[in-house]
C-alpha cells in the first residue's frame, strides 16, 4: 500500500475529526439506551497547505490520480507528533509474533503494548513496519482473536483515503491552499 508523501507538510491547524458509531434508543420515559457499533473510532484528517512548492503540488496531485480519488487506499501518517491512546494494532491467532505499530518517529519508551487490555512484553523495532511504520515483537503469540492495542507518542498511521473523488486540477489547488483536502480513515 502506499504512502501519502511526506514531502509535503501540511498547515496548521491540522484536524484530527474522531467518529464513533453509537445507536441511541429513545424511550417514553425519556431515558435512553446507547450502544457502541464500533470499537475504534474512524477519523477524518483535514489537510491544508499555506506554502507548497510547484514540486509539492505535482506529488500531491500525481498521488491522487493515481489514487484514483477516492478509490484506492492509502497509509497517512499523521503529521503531528502526539500521544495517541487505545489505538488498533491487530488480532491474535496463536502463530503471529511480529505486529506493524500504527506509529512513527516513535521510542520504545513511550510504546505501550496491550493484549486484551493487558500490557504485554514485547520487543520494539523502530521503522521495521510497511512503509516505514514501528513494530512490536511479542514475547509469545497472542492467543486466538486476541486484539491488541497500543498507547504511544508519535505520528499515528492510519489506512486513509480521499474524502472527495472528483476534482478538476483547478479545485484540487484551490482546495489544498484555502479550504481542506479531507482523508477518511478506513478499517
Amino acid at each position: 500500500m502506499a504512502a501519502f508523501p511526506e514531502t509535503a507538510f501540511a498547515s496548521y491547524p491540522l484536524t484530527v475529526e474522531s467518529s464513533w458509531k453509537t445507536l441511541i434508543s429513545d424511550f417514553e420515559s425519556g431515558k435512553e439506551q446507547r450502544r457502541k457499533r464500533w470499537a475504534f473510532p474512524k477519523r477524518k484528517i483535514s489537510l491544508r497547505y499555506d506554502k507548497l512548492t510547484p514540486a509539492g503540488i505535482k506529488d500531491i496531485w500525481q498521488f491522487y490520480q493515481a489514487r484514483s480519488g477516492a478509490y484506492e487506499t492509502f497509509y497517512l501518517f499523521v503529521p503531528v507528533l502526539d500521544y495517541w491512546y487505545g489505538e488498533y494494532v491487530g488480532t491474535g491467532n496463536n502463530v503471529l509474533t511480529t505486529f506493524d505499530l500504527p506509529s512513527k518517529s516513535t521510542t520504545e519508551a513511550s510504546v505501550t503494548v496491550y493484549v486484551d487490555g493487558v500490557s504485554s512484553p514485547f520487543t520494539f523495532v523502530e521503522g521495521g513496519g510497511q512503509e516505514g511504520s514501528d513494530r512490536a515483537i511479542m514475547s509469545s503469540a497472542p492467543g486466538e482473536g486476541a486484539i491488541l492495542t497500543a498507547d504511544f507518542y508519535g505520528k499515528l498511521r492510519i489506512n486513509g483515503r480521499f474524502g472527495v473523488d472528483n476534482l478538476s486540477k483547478e479545485l484540487f489547488d484551490y482546495l489544498l491552499f484555502r479550504a481542506e483536502i479531507p482523508i477518511l480513515e478506513v478499517k
